[in-house]
C-alpha cells in the first residue's frame, strides 16, 4: 500500500509541475535578458543585464549595474537604484542594498520599512542556499547562517525548507537579532548566533549559553516538542540519492555485482560507484543505480550525471532533460538553469551571467546566442 501511495504522489506532483509552467519565462538573447512565453514569443524585450522569474506579479531585473522591479507589462515599479534586491517571502517587500554593505527592506512604494543599517539581513524561512569556499560548496541556511553540509558541487545541495515567516535575522556590530517587517526587534541584536525553528521559536547563543524565545520574543525554558524535529522524522518520507558499488564481473555468470553502500562491509573493494534513488530510510530502491551521480529532489526535479554531463529526472524518474549540460541547477517547478562552464565561483559571479539560460522539462532552451 505504501508503494502505491508513493508512486501516486510522484504522478500527482509531475502533473502539478506540468500545469505550473509560468506565463513569462526569462530569456537570454546575446548578453541581454527579457521574457518570452512557452512558445518563445518575446513578451518583454531583452534589454536587461539580468532578470529573475516573476513572483507575486513582480520581477527583479538589472540594468546598467543597478537593480529594480518591473510588472508583467515591463513597466518599472521600483526604480533602478539598488546594488542588490532580493524578492521577499511576502508580496510587496524586497531585501535591498543601496550602497556599501548595509541591508534593509523596501516596500512596494519604494520606501524602507526597515532602514538599511544592517550588515546582514535574511528572511526567516525558505530554502538552504549555496556559497563557494575554495573548491567546496558550502550549504548554508538562510535562517541561521550556519554551515550545515559540505558538497562537491552546487548540484549536490540538499534542499531543506522551513515555513516562510515575515521576520528577519539581522546582524549589527557582530551580534544577531530578529526584527519584523516594521523594523521592530522581536529578539534584540545581542547574541552570537540565532536559529529560526520551523515551529516559530528562536534559539539564541550567548557566550556558549543557549536561550529560547517564543514567536513574540518572550524567553522560555526550552523548545516545545513540536520544535524538536529530527531529520529522520522530518524527512523520513523523502526520496534521496542512493549509492551502490559495481565490483568485478562474476567470472561464471558474466554480470556486474552491485553492492549497496548502506550495507557494504568494510572489506568490500568496489571498482566504481553508481547512483539512483531510494527511500530515505534505505529500505527500498526506487530506481536502478546506473548514474555517475544523482542529486536530491528540488522543486520536483533532480539532477543526474552520465558520461560527464548532467540531465534531470522528474518525480516519476523519467529523464525529462537529457544529459547534455556541464551543470544544471533546478530553480523552480519545471525549470533548471544551465551553466556555461563546469566549475563556477559563485562568490565572483553573483549576477548569474555565467549561465547559459533556462531549460524546461520539455527540453526547450530559453536562450539565443
Amino acid at each position: 500500500m505504501r508503494k502505491f501511495s508513493l508512486v501516486a504522489v510522484f504522478l500527482f506532483v509531475a502533473t502539478v509541475l506540468e500545469a505550473r509552467l509560468p506565463d513569462l519565462i526569462p530569456y537570454r538573447k546575446g548578453d541581454l535578458w527579457g521574457y518570452v512565453d512557452s512558445t518563445k514569443k518575446i513578451i518583454i524585450e531583452p534589454v536587461y543585464d539580468n532578470v529573475e522569474f516573476f513572483e507575486f506579479g513582480r520581477a527583479v531585473v538589472q540594468k546598467k549595474g543597478k537593480q529594480g522591479v518591473i510588472d508583467p507589462s515591463g513597466k518599472t515599479v521600483i526604480p533602478f537604484l539598488y546594488n542588490e534586491l532580493e524578492a521577499g517571502l511576502v508580496s510587496g517587500y524586497w531585501r535591498a542594498r543601496l550602497m556599501g554593505n548595509k541591508f534593509g527592506i523596501i516596500d512596494s512604494t519604494n520606501k524602507f520599512s526597515v532602514p538599511a543599517i544592517y550588515n546582514e539581513l535574511q528572511w526567516c524561512g525558505g530554502p538552504y542556499v549555496v556559497s563557494r569556499d575554495n573548491s567546496e560548496a558550502r550549504i548554508m541556511s538562510v535562517y541561521n547562517q550556519e554551515i550545515v553540509r559540505y558538497a562537491s558541487s552546487a548540484a549536490d545541495a540538499f534542499p531543506v525548507f522551513v515555513p516562510k515567516r515575515n521576520v528577519f535575522i539581522v546582524q549589527s556590530s557582530g551580534k544577531f537579532g530578529v526584527i519584523n517587517l516594521k523594523g521592530a526587534f522581536v529578539v534584540p541584536a545581542m547574541y552570537d548566533n540565532i536559529t529560526c525553528h520551523p515551529c516559530g521559536y528562536y534559539s539564541a547563543e550567548q557566550s556558549g549559553r543557549s536561550i529560547v524565545f517564543d514567536k513574540k520574543g518572550k524567553k522560555k525554558r526550552k523548545l516545545p516538542k513540536a520544535c524538536c524535529i529530527t531529520p529522520s522524522t522530518e524527512f523520513g518520507d523523502r526520496v534521496v540519492p542512493g549509492q551502490a558499488w559495481i565490483s568485478d564481473y562474476n567470472d561464471s555468470l558474466k554480470y556486474p555485482v552491485y553492492v549497496d553502500s548502506a550495507t557494504a562491509g568494510l572489506d568490500t573493494i568496489p571498482q566504481h560507484a553508481v547512483w539512483g534513488w531510494k527511500t530515505a530510510d534505505n529500505s527500498r530502491w526506487l530506481t536502478m543505480a546506473k548514474y555517475e551521480s544523482a542529486g536530491y529532489f528540488y522543486q520536483g526535479l533532480a539532477t543526474f550525471r552520465m558520461d560527464g554531463l548532467m540531465g534531470i529526472v522528474d518525480t516519476t524518474f523519467q529523464e525529462v532533460i537529457p544529459p547534455r549540460y556541464h551543470i544544471l541547477l533546478p530553480v523552480r517547478p519545471g525549470f533548471a538553469m544551465a551553466l556555461r562552464k563546469s566549475r563556477v565561483d559563485f562568490a565572483k559571479h553573483p549576477d548569474l551571467r555565467i549561465f547559459l539560460g533556462y531549460v524546461d522539462i520539455h527540453g526547450t532552451e530559453y536562450w539565443e546566442n
